[in-house]
């Protein structure tokens, strides 16, 4: 950024729905930061992107693969002044179930949109470090509303994969099959391979595709180095798509004639253990090679 470059990713906007927006300031990378569990608004960017492109403006976007798929093929020619990172993707929820439960939990604690300082679907703070994260709202009043994601309807609807788009079910951009430069991930298992880093705050994984990729990692202070085949069993998602529910059709149509969050079957979900999600942390930096 000092060198006039900019930075493309997802942001909350004042009602808290999610899009790409561009930032050029290292103080306004703070609104990209934090996983959004929400599939938001990014077309809308590209042509913008390709400008900063063809004025010779270094950019960097992030996104899901789908997203950086969709920018390439916008773009259409290869810049070298353009760097993508998608992320090891569980799937996009649709953003009609994000605005459904934020209205209906807003009503339920009496308060409105445009009282909220924050949202966190990955709040670290509360104790539970990495594996047992927090859904946690912060007002502007200073007010906190938090539970543990095991207990919340909306993450236990995404984990469950009830509020994914149909294409993530069927998605053509993992592993190998990205279109970024870098693929980005936590690293599931890193307790198991290196028990000796592992700090509950969270390790990330690296996984470049392409020359730009490996030379950016090849600048990085790299922990460890692993092939693919020790990191899959405790990162499926790094090439597995998301299994479609079988009821899925009723959470659909339960939101569609009614308008209105079904906490009733949100609450009949519950696990029978942590479960293992992709977030954009950055405390620790890890990599595996392509081979």
């Amino acid at each position: 950024m000092g060198l006039g470059g900019v930075v493309c990713g997802a942001v909350f906007d004042k009602d808290f729905h999610v899009e790409h927006r561009i930032v050029d300031s290292c103080e306004a990378l703070a609104l990209l930061r934090g996983s959004k569990y929400v599939y938001g608004r990014s077309a809308h960017i590209f042509a913008t992107v390709k400008r900063y492109l063809d004025d010779g403006r270094e950019v960097l976007f992030s996104g899901c693969p789908c997203q950086v798929a969709a920018l390439k093929k916008f773009i259409g020619a290869d810049y070298q002044n353009l760097f993508t990172v998608d992320i090891v993707c569980h799937g996009a929820p649709k953003g009609i179930y994000w605005e459904l439960y934020l209205q209906a939990y807003c009503h339920k604690h009496g308060f409105s949109a445009g009282d909220i300082e924050s949202v966190n679907f990955r709040d670290k703070t509360a104790g539970g470090g990495w594996r047992d994260y927090n859904f946690t709202i912060r007002l502007k009043n200073g007010r906190e509303f938090t539970e543990p994601y095991r207990e919340n309807g909306y993450m236990k609807m995404f984990l469950f994969n009830y509020t994914l788009r149909d294409a993530c079910f069927r998605c053509v951009f993992k592993g190998a099959a990205s279109k970024a430069d870098m693929t980005i991930g936590d690293f599931w298992g890193i307790e198991q391979l290196r028990p000796d880093v592992d700090d509950n705050k969270g390790v990330s994984l690296l996984i470049p595709h392409t020359i730009k990729g490996k030379e950016y990692c090849s600048r990085l202070p790299i922990v460890a180095e692993f092939n693919l085949e020790d990191v899959l069993p405790f990162n499926p998602h790094i090439t597995a798509n998301a299994g479609k529910p079988a009821d899925i059709d009723a959470f659909r149509a339960e939101c569609s004639a009614t308008g209105i969050w079904p906490d009733a079957m949100a609450g009949s979900l519950s696990f029978g253990r942590p479960v293992q999600k992709e977030s954009r942390s950055f405390f620790k930096r890890l990599f595996k090679r392509w081979r």
